[in-house]
């Protein structure tokens, strides 16, 4: 897909959250679409930050994934704080994570007997959703079966597409009376 095309795409689909056009589930299950089709992983997901026991420790919970292939849904549907602490740690600092090869990467480490090895993801080019400056999700690029080199124009398309998602997100949070956290 061209930037071109793909920019105009996500425009489209923030334009059609922000009308009510399209529910927040489906804006996430459009998102992950459009996502794979621009970088082509092996699997796309959007994760919510969220509180878990009264605030005690935080949960990553899966709120939309897609997949060409079948055998290639998730095997766990919520990570817990301390599998992904360090990770977390580092994709707020930086905004995107990229491991060409997870099973090396020191920061992902207590993520990978419990999520990366059983879910074969071998690399993986994340972003963090923020609104107002607070991670309140995360945006994972996950490469099956074998490692990947990310270019340096995917991760800068990556970081073009996240500041969009990032707006369309803000302003439904602007609009959410819950308030906290990525909007459901």
């Amino acid at each position: 897909m061209k930037d071109s095309d793909f920019s105009a795409a996500l425009q489209s689909l923030g334009s059609r959250l922000a009308a009510n056009q399209i529910e927040r589930q489906a804006y996430y299950g459009e998102l992950v679409r459009l996502l794979h089709q621009r970088f082509r992983p092996s699997r796309v997901n959007v994760w919510r930050l969220e509180p878990h026991r009264r605030g005690e420790e935080k949960l990553l919970a899966c709120v939309a994934e897609f997949s060409p292939d079948p055998n290639a849904s998730l095997r766990r549907d919520t990570l817990t704080e301390a599998e992904f602490r360090l990770y977390l740690e580092v994709l707020s600092r930086g905004g995107v994570y990229i491991s060409n090869d997870t099973l090396s990467d020191p920061a992902l480490a207590s993520m990978r007997a419990s999520y990366l090895v059983p879910s074969n993801v071998l690399a993986l080019m994340d972003a963090a959703i923020a609104i107002n400056g607070m991670v309140v999700g995360v945006i994972c690029c996950e490469q099956i079966g074998h490692t990947r080199e990310w270019r340096q124009r995917e991760v800068t398309a990556l970081r073009r597409s996240i500041a969009t998602v990032n707006v369309h997100l803000a302003r439904l949070q602007a609009e959410d009376s819950r308030g906290g956290g990525l909007p459901s």
